[in-house]
């Protein structure tokens, strides 16, 4: 389906539905519009109520993830994890746990390539508690065994109100 038929069909059934079922979602995450209407009905369903876009992207991400994780498709996982993680940050709730599964399955992704190494990627505009990590090089046992990604302490986006931080720290890896 072509985005401009996406996006027609989404304003259609937008203005019956209301502004609640935010069309930009399906786009976002990279699901289908279909996938995306008949998951709100399911959502709505198991609820009992009006569900929201972001409770709708974090049960079609979850579904995702647990497909990746059965499967064993660590990159999958990651993707489907950050999503999961974006729509509960979204919704003012919590993301560290799902950032953390997506920062687990990268390293994972890593370790099944062979990568022997990663260097923590912090920005020098991070928050003090990630600035800490700067610079840091170890390997993918070590990092997977303390998981200092993502900080739990992270400040960012806090200091505007944001109930929970982001961290936008990432692992990188380190080729010979």
């Amino acid at each position: 389906m072509q985005r401009e038929e996406i996006e027609s069909q989404g304003a259609e059934v937008q203005a019956e539905r209301g502004s609640s079922l935010r069309i930009d979602y399906p786009a976002l995450y990279g699901f289908g519009l279909q996938e995306w209407l008949l998951a709100f009905a399911v959502e709505e369903k198991k609820l009992g109520r009006p569900a929201t876009a972001a409770e709708v992207a974090q049960s079609l991400a979850r579904r995702r993830g647990a497909a990746a994780r059965l499967a064993e498709n660590w990159e999958g996982l990651r993707l489907a994890s950050f999503e999961e993680a974006y729509a509960l940050w979204e919704d003012g709730k919590n993301p560290y746990d799902r950032l953390r599964e997506s920062r687990w399955a990268q390293l994972l992704t890593y370790q099944r390539a062979g990568i022997k190494e990663v260097r923590l990627c912090v920005s020098e505009r991070s928050c003090p508690a990630c600035r800490q990590h700067r610079g840091k090089t170890m390997t993918v046992d070590q990092a997977l065994e303390h998981m200092p990604l993502p900080v739990k302490a992270c400040k960012h986006w806090r200091e505007r109100g944001v109930r929970f931080g982001w961290c936008r720290c990432m692992y990188m890896a380190v080729f010979d």
